[in-house]
């Protein structure tokens, strides 16, 4: 269906105008007018005019700056990390659900051992090629990371600078969830 096409409008119509002064009528009110306003203002008195020399300064304070960071804060930054379980933890994680456990709530706890535990590198690890769950079992967290850390990273591996800062520490840290993720596991079959 074809749309409606926007009416064009040639030439001017005294009927319509823009201009919205056009028939205004004041309506009186009890309102001073603005003339009659400014003549009531009347000028500020002078403030009388004090001798300071008589008084003894005080020294000058020198002015100093405030910073908005602390030099440790200039030296690190906060990296997004997240971590899938492997497809290989479902059978263990569909038997935890029989028990009432979910698998989000084991995937949280091996995260927060995994976050605890983790101390970035400046070596490189790549993320393993294993099929992971879908993303509504990932965990998400964020590390302050050293700066320096992070550069020398992206200098060995990403000389171009292409990949964020998660990516760098990702096959570090899944690493670490997966071994965690398996211990959590046997735990909870065991109790």
């Amino acid at each position: 269906m074809a749309r409606k096409k926007k009416p064009v409008i040639k030439g001017s119509d005294p009927a319509y105008t823009t201009d919205f002064r056009a028939g205004f009528k004041a309506i009186p009110t009890n309102m001073p007018n603005l003339e009659q306003k400014q003549e009531a203002v009347k000028a500020p008195k002078e403030m009388p005019v004090i001798d300071n020399a008589s008084k003894p300064k005080a020294p000058a304070k020198p002015v100093q700056k405030r910073r908005t960071t602390t030099p440790q804060a200039e030296q690190k930054k906060y990296v997004y990390l997240f971590a899938t379980p492997q497809k290989a933890h479902m059978q263990d994680l569909d038997e935890l659900s029989k028990k009432g456990i979910e698998a989000k709530d084991v995937a949280r706890i091996a995260g927060r051992r995994a976050n605890s535990i983790f101390a970035p590198s400046s070596r490189y690890t790549a993320p393993k090629d294993v099929k992971r769950l879908s993303s509504k079992y990932r965990y998400t967290t964020t590390k302050n990371v050293e700066t320096a850390i992070l550069n020398e990273l992206h200098k060995s591996a990403d000389p171009l600078n292409l990949k964020s800062d998660a990516s760098m520490l990702q096959g570090q840290y899944e690493k670490i969830f997966w071994e965690k993720m398996e211990e959590v596991i046997q735990e909870l079959k065991e109790s």
